[in-house]
């Protein structure tokens, strides 16, 4: 199974149609990791989002030949929960009682180390302080790594309210849109 197909098990030998939205993706996915920096890819749930970036998480990882992370969570994951999968993702096991600092002590001196991609799907799920978790991090001096958020327009919302540190943050934003015949 490759990645583009792995959103739909059974799927096989399926091919990417590169549409608007997939380049604008990949355009704004490039610039991104280029500056370091962080991006936000929102819209209606079923537009494709996460097939999309998947698909262009790929290419970013090839043209660059840096690594790239992905990780889907699941409904208000807590931060040593988004830790504990950042980590894993990267491979690297936390131990069950590890407080949450030093889990991200651990994810930043990780990330730090080489020009990487972090991709969190689902990411309105986020609490509050797994996005604080993740901008401390993304903020530190030698954090050269670049940082994906997908979800729903919920996503936005919710940043404006509960993070808008983050949000200004948030270099390029894509906007999933339903094709209209």
């Amino acid at each position: 199974m490759t990645d583009t197909t792995a959103h739909y098990p059974g799927l096989q030998r399926a091919h990417l149609v590169h549409t608007d939205a997939y380049e604008e993706t990949l355009l704004k996915a490039l610039e991104t990791h280029h500056r370091a920096g962080t991006m936000m890819v929102t819209g209606a749930p079923g537009l494709g989002k996460s097939f999309t970036c998947r698909a262009v998480m790929t290419e970013v990882t090839r043209s660059t030949r840096s690594q790239s992370v992905w990780v889907q969570l699941g409904r208000n994951p807590s931060s040593k929960e988004v830790l504990t999968q950042l980590l894993q993702a990267l491979g690297v096991s936390a131990q069950r009682n590890e407080p949450a600092w030093e889990l991200a002590v651990t994810l930043g001196g990780i990330l730090a180390e080489n020009p990487r991609f972090v991709w969190v799907d689902e990411a309105q799920y986020l609490r509050a302080e797994a996005f604080t978790t993740l901008r401390t991090i993304h903020d530190r001096p030698d954090a050269g790594w670049a940082l994906a958020l997908i979800g729903t327009s919920d996503l936005t919302r919710k940043l404006g309210k509960d993070q808008p540190e983050l949000l200004s943050r948030v270099g390029r934003h894509v906007s999933f849109t339903p094709f209209e015949d």
